[in-house]
């Protein structure tokens, strides 16, 4: 609507003028378009998943890892020729499905292994983004007076997950774990249609909380 003459073959549906305006074309009821070729849509970045363990003789074994996810660039370039960027940010709702694409997500492990004991720890990191649909553009919440509520940017996230198993036997082990260590709170976001008020495709753990797991299993 703000750009008819990029789409040629839509046609803007109206209905019959009003009384109140009776000079004025009437509301528009719908537009109808044909499929179209949207443009262009490009992504960049780097992925690197590094792997390490360290013998510790008789006191058992280290291991560790660090996985990082960095998105340089998510960018689409639009029939009329516009190229909008969204890493970073919380849109592109036609993209992501408004579930935010921050540029950076880091998974930090480390255990510890010795006889029939094992222990875990998960760091996990996602950056903040930006409250705007893409860079540049218009901050999704304001107040009264247009004035960016939160910075316009949804906080980061980082979160401890700790792990733990004791083989008793062949057949028995005790396992426990406890996710979110700290008890973090998920970043405000109250654009997100997932949940109310936060993003559950990025801080799902930070909304149900510390939570704590003990059981048992045995095999036949």
């Amino acid at each position: 609507m703000a750009n008819p003459a990029g789409y040629p073959d839509a046609q803007i549906v109206r209905g019959e003028a009003t009384t109140n305006f009776p000079n004025l074309p009437g509301p528009i009821l719908m537009v109808k378009a044909p499929y179209l070729n949207a443009g262009e849509t490009k992504t960049s970045g780097v992925d690197m998943d590094l792997r390490g363990k360290y013998s510790l003789g008789a006191n058992g074994r280290l291991n560790g890892g660090v996985t990082v996810t960095y998105m340089k660039e998510f960018t689409r370039t639009n029939a009329d020729g516009t190229v909008l960027e969204f890493a970073g940010t919380h849109g592109d709702i036609n993209l992501s499905g408004n579930g935010g694409t921050p540029k950076t997500k880091v998974r930090l492990t480390a255990g510890w292994e010795n006889g029939p004991f094992q222990l875990n720890g998960n760091v996990n990191y996602v950056s903040s983004i930006s409250n705007t649909n893409e860079v540049g553009g218009d901050c999704l919440d304001v107040d009264e007076n247009d004035v960016a509520l939160m910075d316009c940017k949804v906080a980061a996230f980082t979160t401890l997950d700790m792990f733990g198993k004791w083989t008793l036997s062949k057949n028995l082990e005790l396992v426990a774990s406890i996710s979110n260590v700290f008890d973090k709170k998920a970043p405000l976001d109250v654009q997100t249609y997932g949940r109310i008020n936060y993003n559950p495709s990025l801080h799902q753990s930070g909304a149900v909380g510390r939570l704590f797991s003990l059981g048992a299993r045995y095999t036949f």
